[in-house]
Order: structure tokens, then C-alpha cells, then sequence
């Protein structure tokens, strides 16, 4: 009879071995799918502000470019272009050509995308 109560009872251990194992098995698992969804979430995030800190420097930059290069045409068709090609044309045409592209490019800035 003693027999069968230990062979029952290491049996009963067994189990509970067996049992926490698998618990453990599925808590880790349940863990790691969490920290992994964690880590995607700030990965994510960490790249959507990289894209938008990229993004906004793109548009700081552009910003920042469009008047000088506005004004640079506006200065070379003002001056350079207009006094090279004032034999053959009127200074007013010319320099007003580069100075509404040098305008439009400043103007850009300004559009919506």
C-alpha cells in the first residue's frame, strides 16, 4: 500500500513538474509577444518621428533655399544674363523673365504640399 501512495504521490509531483513547465512555457511565450510588440510600437515610433523630423527638415530647408535661390535668379537675370544678352534684347524683357522665376520659386514655399 505505501507502494502505491509514493507511486501516486511522484506521479502527483510529476504533474505539478509537468504543469509548471508548461505554465512557465506559456508565460514566456505570452512575454516575448509582448516585448516584441513593445519594441515594435517604439520602433515605430521612433521611426515615424525620424520620417517626420527628415520631412520637416526637407521643408525647413526648401523654405529656407526658395528666397535665396529666388533671389539669386532674380539678381544673375537682373544683371549678368540681361547685361550679356542686352545687344540683342531689351534689358527690361529679360530681367523680368528671370524675376518672375526667381518670384515663383520664392512663391513656392507657400503651396500646400
Amino acid at each position: 500500500m505505501t507502494d502505491l501512495v509514493a507511486g501516486v504521490s511522484d506521479l502527483l509531483q510529476a504533474f505539478r513538474h509537468a504543469q509548471a513547465l508548461l505554465f512557465g512555457t506559456f508565460a514566456l511565450l505570452f512575454l516575448t509577444a509582448v516585448l516584441r510588440f513593445a519594441l515594435w510600437a517604439v520602433f515605430g515610433v521612433l521611426l515615424g518621428e525620424y520620417f517626420s523630423s527628415l520631412a520637416a527638415t526637407a521643408v525647413s530647408l526648401g523654405l529656407a533655399l526658395a528666397p535665396a535661390l529666388g533671389g539669386g535668379l532674380e539678381y544673375l537675370g537682373g544683371s549678368l544674363v540681361s547685361g550679356l544678352l542686352a545687344a540683342h534684347t531689351p534689358y527690361g524683357q529679360v530681367g523680368d523673365a528671370f524675376r518672375q522665376v526667381g518670384d515663383a520659386l520664392y512663391y513656392l514655399q507657400f503651396l500646400p504640399f
